[in-house]
């Protein structure tokens, strides 16, 4: 079992910590991409299409959960945003809450998980085992919210993992008290015509409680087109020559190393998802990087590099738009991307745009 990034503390007495356990399916994704790449000589590129907007969803999902329809924890009436803006449309009650964002192809909902009643997690009753969990997700996927996430006959929902949520606390003296189970979630992806979408976009993420009712929703499916256009892709050996060019190398070192590698089609979510802009092949990769003295985890991050042989720049795609204006990236060299910065730590690499 893995320890994720998500920690939270309160005051220095209560946190929150999500445990993750990926699934077979995803492990094999890692080795796959290493050992092969995306296997395939060319692949078509994916047009998404434009959502029905955030209002019209959340009216539907208002509507839902007033009438119940996702169960009894999610069963709640929401009256008037309480947040409304150009990206989301909100709404927060001391029961529950609903956020809609961008073209209404992302949303998330929450039950009141302070009213949840948590378990003892050392007494392993209410942590569900990877499997149950994956079977209820896909039936309330497939059932409760078969008419927002939609699959086509090309799409296949994949089973990704599962993470436990569990709280715990410590008095003032700083005496840690015993941690208690508070969720289980169960996380699924896409595939489309055997190409995994990799990403943000594509995921659906269900929560149950102890004691297995659904408390909360988070997902971003949008509806792809095929697209007539077919590109040529990297063959291996290119594609790697292209990642570590333009990522941290994968050679393991004592305070850097690889922990997912994912190829596929990518796309990085609604936020970042146009219906102007082709979804196109890459890989996303993931590091991790530990302190050199104290070997606690100090920086995390996921960068996703194209691997089509022409890439199509990409206005919120930094590195697609480089490589299609400037070609490869030159290995030891940085790409600048405006308004991010980098993570604590983290090794950088600079590649200066050709004049």
């Amino acid at each position: 079992m893995k320890k994720t990034a998500l920690f939270i503390l309160i005051a220095g007495l209560y946190s929150i910590t999500a445990y993750a356990e990926h699934s077979e399916y995803l492990k094999s994704l890692t080795s796959s991409a290493r050992e092969k790449g995306l296997a395939r000589e060319s692949l078509e590129l994916l047009q998404p299409l434009p959502g029905p907007g955030k209002e019209k969803v959340a009216e539907k999902l208002r509507s839902g959960m007033a009438q119940g329809a996702f169960g009894r924890a999610l069963a709640v009436k929401l009256q008037r945003p309480t947040q409304q803006g150009k990206k989301s449309v909100g709404y927060v009650t001391d029961k529950g809450s609903l956020e809609v964002f961008a073209d209404g192809s992302r949303f998330r909902l929450r039950g009141n998980l302070e009213g949840v009643k948590a378990v003892p997690a050392s007494s392993g009753t209410g942590q569900m085992p990877a499997d149950r969990l994956e079977k209820l997700g896909r039936d309330f996927i497939q059932e409760q919210l078969k008419s927002l996430v939609v699959l086509s006959r090309e799409d296949k929902l994949t089973f990704l993992g599962t993470r436990y949520l569990r709280q715990g606390g410590s008095d003032l003296q700083g005496k840690a008290g015993s941690e208690e189970l508070l969720a289980n979630i169960a996380i699924f992806g896409r595939e489309v015509s055997g190409v995994p979408v990799v990403g943000s976009g594509s995921k659906v993420a269900v929560w149950f409680s102890p004691d297995g009712q659904v408390v909360g929703v988070d997902a971003d499916w949008p509806t792809y087109r095929r697209s007539t256009q077919n590109v040529p892709l990297l063959k291996r050996d290119a594609l790697m020559k292209r990642v570590e060019s333009s990522t941290t190398r994968f050679a393991e070192t004592k305070d850097s190393r690889l922990t997912r590698f994912e190829c596929g089609y990518v796309d990085l979510g609604a936020t970042r998802r146009t219906a102007r802009t082709p979804v196109q092949p890459g890989c996303s990769v993931a590091f991790q990087g530990s302190d050199p003295e104290s070997g606690a985890v100090s920086w995390a991050k996921v960068e996703y590099v194209p691997a089509a042989q022409k890439v199509l720049p990409d206005a919120r795609w930094p590195l697609a738009s480089y490589i299609a204006r400037s070609g490869e990236p030159e290995p030891g060299k940085q790409i600048p991307v405006s308004g991010v910065k980098p993570a604590p730590n983290a090794p950088q690499r600079t590649i200066e745009p050709r004049k």
